[in-house]
């Protein structure tokens, strides 16, 4: 199961990445430990490995949390069946939505051309980025976790990208009942 995570750490977290699900975790250096010999099937063998280095209830205490990960699909996530090619439909793990092709501050340095990109200024419709996030959503396939962000920096219509994220958050708990 190891090849289905990946561990680092990045600026004094500990960070564990689920590969299949997408899911992160923030972790501390006790379970950071852990990983390098959890597969998921052998608490046994993770409390006798590092018995010296931690209390044992701790220890079992994380293994119980680290299971539950498991029965949730967000550690050791079972491998998504892709399409060998993408003309058949492909699974969409992430989206980004360019909001507001505009900026509000106008900075000569800025590589967007200070917020047009070179191009008119416009911004993109609630009903537009409602429609987008439905299309990550049913593209997604079986992921439990998939990501959008927006465009805009710093935000143009700031309510227009509230809606859409209220749109998003309702959407994905809808799915999840």
């Amino acid at each position: 199961m190891k090849a289905k995570i990946h561990k680092f750490e990045q600026g004094g977290h500990y960070i564990l990445l689920d590969i299949n699900s997408g899911a992160v975790h923030v972790i501390d250096k006790m379970i950071y430990d852990m990983m390098d010999t959890f597969d998921g099937a052998n608490d046994e063998a993770v409390v006798a490995a590092l018995k010296d280095a931690y209390p044992e209830a701790d220890l079992r205490e994380a293994l119980g949390e680290l299971h539950e990960l498991m029965e949730m699909g967000e550690l050791f996530a079972p491998d998504i069946d892709v399409p060998p090619t993408f003309k058949q439909k492909g699974l969409i793990k992430s989206i980004c939505l360019m909001v507001a092709q505009d900026c509000n501050l106008r900075c000569k340095y800025c590589f967007g051309d200070g917020g047009s990109y070179g191009q008119e200024r416009a911004v993109m419709t609630p009903e537009v980025g409602k429609r987008a996030i439905d299309f990550l959503i049913e593209s997604c396939g079986p992921r439990k976790h998939c990501q959008g962000c927006d465009g805009v920096r710093p935000p143009a219509r700031e309510g227009d990208g509230q809606e859409v994220q209220a749109h998003d958050d309702d959407e994905r708990h809808a799915a999840e009942r």
